[in-house]
This record gives structure tokens, sequence and C-alpha cells, in this order.
């Protein structure tokens, strides 16, 4: 059974685009020559021109029809986009980033993302009374508390074991998993609130 739940996280993790859990150290790589770089160096420069892309697909769909896609959603792409991008740096200039340190900034940008969310929520409420229901906004406020003793507990980690850091990165891909199952229903069940 743990065999099949750790190929499934892992699945997940390739799928999801998630660095991986070992810090690879980067080779030197020749700007010039993309014939010889490393698989790892072509793959963060592929995740980066993809990032770039799905950003510059949502900001058209909103120049044609305004506020088609939410600028949290956007904001989201960017902070992918910025991920990206320090993946490729780390790799590309031989960093001694760990892969650990790329998990810990995706937490907190989760955390500020829900954190963004529950307080629009609120906000939103307070211009218009009722626009969001006060199960929703809570929902919220939970999401962002779970978000932030994520990130706690990475700092919590960051000095321990590989052991540790691994079991607190499994244990952030496995949420992620929930919360695309969730989604995965929520828009199934009619696009019920977020």
């Amino acid at each position: 059974m743990n065999a099949i739940r750790v190929a499934t996280v892992v699945g997940g993790l390739v799928f999801l685009g998630y660095p991986l859990a070992i810090a690879v150290p980067a080779p030197p790589a020749d700007e010039n020559d993309s014939g010889n770089e490393s698989i790892v160096v072509r793959s963060a420069r592929i995740q980066v021109a993809l990032a770039e892309a799905n950003l510059k697909r949502v900001q058209s769909i909103n120049q044609r029809v305004p506020n088609t896609v939410s600028q949290e959603a956007v904001a989201d792409y960017e902070r992918e986009l910025e991920t990206a991008n320090r993946q490729l740096q780390r790799v590309t200039s031989g960093s001694n980033e760990s892969s650990f340190d790329l998990w810990l900034d995706r937490a907190q940008a989760a955390a500020k993302y829900s954190e963004t969310a529950w307080r629009d929520a609120v906000a939103a409420n307070q211009r218009l009374p009722g626009t969001m229901s006060p199960i929703d906004v809570e929902r919220l406020r939970l999401r962002h508390e779970l978000d932030q003793l994520d990130v706690d507990q990475g700092r919590a980690v960051a000095h321990a074991s590989p052991e540790a850091k691994l079991e607190w990165q499994m244990n952030l891909s496995n949420q992620e998993v929930e919360r695309l199952k969730h989604e995965v229903r929520r828009r199934s069940a009619g696009g019920y609130s977020n």
C-alpha cells in the first residue's frame, strides 16, 4: 500500500511540475550551446517558456474581455513564472540553493495567495454584505491558516534531516493533490463557490 501511495505522489509531483525533492547539482551550462545542456537545464528552460506562455495566454484573454480571468489567477500564473525563473537560475548558476528552498518559496507563495483570497472575501463582504457566504469566508480563512502552518513547519525542518524535509515536501504534495481533487469536484458540481 505504501508503494502505491509513494508512486501516486511521485507521479503527481512529476505531473504538477514541482521541482524534485532531491537537490540536483547543476552542471556548468554554456548559454550558446543548447545541444550540450543537461536535461535538467533544458527542462528548467522549457518550464520557464511554458510559464511565460500560460501567463501571456491569460493576459491576452483579459485584454479581449477584461476580468475574464481573475486577478488572483493571473497573480498565480505570475508566481509560477517567478518560481520557474528561480529554478532555471539555480540550475544554470550552480547555486547552492536547494530544491527545498524552492519548495519553501512555493509554500510561502501559497500562504500569501490564500491570505489575499481570504482578505479579499472579507473586504467584498464589507463593501456589499452577502457577497461571500460566511462559510466560504471561513473556509478561506482556514485554508490560509493551514498554508501558514505549512510555511512554519517548513521553516522548522529547514535544518533537519533530509528525511524530515522530504516528509514535509510529501505532505505539501498530498495537500495539493487534495486541493486539485476538490477543485475538480467543485467544477463538476456546477461551480459552487471557492
